[in-house]
Order: C-alpha cells, then sequence, then structure tokens
C-alpha cells in the first residue's frame, strides 16, 4: 500500500525513538529524504535537511543540528523564556511571551518524545 510523503515524515521521525538496530546514519538518510519529499525539494528544506543529523550521545539518540551536534530539543529548551522574535510578533501580533513558551515547550517535548534512551 503506498503512503504520503506526510506518513514516510512522522514514520522517520517514529523511528528516532525506536531504532530497533537501525544505524544513526541510516535514521538520518531517511530523515532527510523524507523531509524533502513532505517539505518539498526546496533551498530552505535543502539547507535545513543538511544540517540535521541523528546523533547518539550518552546514551541517547536524537536529531541534532550538526554542526555542533547540538539536540534540536536542547536548542528549543534553551529557547524558552527568550523574548519572542520580531518575525513572530509581525506575522501574530495577539501572541504574548507565555504563549510564546507555550509554543516553544510543546516543540521541545515533542522533540524529546522521538528520543531513544538507553
Amino acid at each position: 500500500m503506498p503512503t504520503t510523503p506526510r506518513e514516510d515524515f512522522l514514520a522517520s521521525l517514529l523511528a528516532l525513538a525506536d531504532r530497533s538496530g537501525t544505524s544513526a546514519e541510516e535514521l538520518t538518510e531517511a530523515f532527510r529524504a523524507a523531509l524533502l519529499a513532505y517539505g518539498s525539494d526546496t533551498d530552505d528544506n535543502r539547507a535545513a535537511a543538511g544540517r540535521l543529523a541523528v546523533q547518539d550521545a550518552d546514551g541517547t539518540t536524537a536529531l541534532a543540528l550538526t554542526p555542533p551536534g547540538v539536540p534540536v530539543a536542547d536548542v528549543l529548551n534553551a529557547a524558552e523564556g527568550g523574548e519572542v522574535p520580531s518575525p513572530v510578533r509581525e506575522a501574530f501580533p495577539e501572541i504574548d511571551q507565555d504563549g510564546w513558551d507555550a509554543a516553544l515547550r510543546v516543540a521541545t517535548l515533542v522533540m524529546t518524545a522521538l528520543e531513544a534512551r538507553g
């Protein structure tokens, strides 16, 4: 049965949490291909795909920015409490600091839920 690009993208994310003996390199390759199929093969998506990789560190498998190898969940977590970026304020003037922090919190939790531990 054929799958949609969305289903493939979601499957590539869920594979991070599952692992099932799949190497980080294989997970990275599948994630990047699925990201481009789902998000479209545009310059910004190719650039993002090229900076994201699955890494194994300290018993955790996570999607990380490479370089420097920082998990995306950690980047989002660190952004919490930071000022609402100007482009977000301009696009959504009704979003206040609490709303921005809530959006980052849920994004952080989604990313940590996809991490495989131990």
